[in-house]
């Protein structure tokens, strides 16, 4: 088991013997279950103006880059059948009809026995509730995952499992859900096994899988890999590393072949931090290779955010929810204090051609966290699940509002 494994598994660094003496003993007997019991949960120090259950009331001057659109995030619709967090989630529209995908995550009491491999679609207006598709035919189920829809099939990627055995281990796995069969196809593996990262589609043939953390040697921590996924040749392919720092629990958003990347959590004197950081990436899939050219936006409005929500960009313009405003384990709980994290409780938006942010307060449905990614039909863009305070799971369904340049 390798060394940063150890420090990502636990809530406090205080805990840990040094790193050097962590390499030599292999970190036997730590797990990548939490340290403190779900009865013994500490409450965090609110500030004064602040209600509990209520994220942080940051960045009060909006910006101009992008009309936020009122009315959809209110809308009615069936929640799913277990409330659920740290999902890999995925959308599309098929035969005329929006279909939501919902696939293992955590539930519960946000415990290691909590992680699953359920699989659920809801087919919008099609149906009276969620039904339960193939389950994922993991040996272990596994948090963290990514889904990108790309030529109208689902692809799920990644994640982590957490094992009695000590530490955690990610899996190299992917898999295609057939909708002609309803089950899961085994992909080719990925060349390097990684958990959180951002997967975005290019094209409508590409998945890119960037950064991310990753067990393997010579990793053991956070990579600058970008993995790229051709659907069609059913192969991986290199491309152009990750020049920002490498992180794991990023935002990404896209938009034709540019892709945006926001934030994240990195390693920073033996301690998980939140990384303030902005990158647009611009995809050339050439026949010599496939390259991405990067361009530092060197930050944006507002905090930093671990697990926001955001997706494909409509009318090129991105929208980013929610978002942990601490680092933090499966369970929800600060790696550093312990305690339940507080979501953002601004929406952020990115203009792909005027290159501008804005910011702008958020609906109370979308002050949650611990997402991967969002599920698309069409120009809507839906938020399933996720944690609200204090590290509860959510079983709503909501959709986000529209932005326009």
């Amino acid at each position: 088991m390798q060394q940063w494994h150890c420090l990502r598994s636990l809530v406090s660094f205080a805990l840990l013997p040094s790193l050097g003496s962590c390499a030599l003993a292999g970190c036997e007997g730590i797990e990548r279950i939490p340290v403190p019991l779900v009865e013994a949960r500490r409450t965090p120090a609110f500030p004064s103006t602040l209600a509990p259950g209520v994220g942080l009331a940051l960045d009060d001057n909006p910006r101009d880059a992008g009309a936020f659109e009122a009315g959809e995030a209110s809308e009615q619709l069936p929640p799913l059948p277990v409330a659920t967090s740290n999902q890999a989630v995925a959308g599309m529209v098929r035969d005329g009809i929006c279909e939501i995908y919902s696939i293992g995550g955590i539930t519960g009491l946000l415990r290691r026995g909590d992680i699953v491999s359920a699989a659920y679609r809801l087919r919008v207006g099609a149906s009276a509730g969620w039904e339960r598709v193939a389950d994922l035919p993991l040996s272990a189920p596994v948090v963290a995952a990514n889904a990108v829809t790309v030529g109208g099939q689902v692809y799920f990627l990644g994640g982590y499992a957490v094992s009695l055995a000590p530490g955690a281990a990610e899996t190299t796995s992917g898999r295609l859900l057939s909708l002609r069969s309803g089950s899961w196809v085994d992909l080719p593996a990925m060349p390097l096994a990684v958990d959180d990262a951002v997967a975005l589609p290019l094209r409508d043939r590409f998945i890119a899988v960037i950064s991310g953390w990753s067990s393997a040697l010579p990793v053991a921590g956070n990579t600058d890999a970008v993995q790229l996924f051709d659907t069609q040749e059913n192969r991986w392919l290199p491309t152009t590393r990750w020049p920002g720092r490498p992180i794991f629990g990023g935002v990404g958003a896209v938009s034709r072949d540019e892709l945006l990347i926001v934030d994240g959590v990195a390693v920073e004197a033996r301690a998980f931090k939140l990384v303030a950081q902005a990158w647009v990436g611009r995809f050339d899939p050439s026949a010599t290779g496939p390259s991405i050219r990067w361009t530092n936006l060197g930050g944006h409005p507002g905090p930093p955010r671990y697990r926001a929500a955001a997706g494909r960009a409509t009318s090129g313009v991105a929208l980013i929810a929610g978002g942990g405003l601490d680092a933090y384990n499966y369970d929800g709980l600060s790696y550093e204090s312990g305690a339940p994290v507080l979501a953002a409780s601004t929406l952020l938006s990115f203009d792909f051609t005027s290159r501008r942010f804005a910011t702008r307060a958020s609906p109370p449905s979308l002050v949650s966290m611990d997402h991967r990614g969002v599920a698309e039909c069409g120009d809507a863009r839906y938020v399933v699940g996720g944690l609200e305070f204090p590290a509860t799971p959510m079983a709503t369904l909501r959709r986000l509002p529209s932005v326009s340049p």
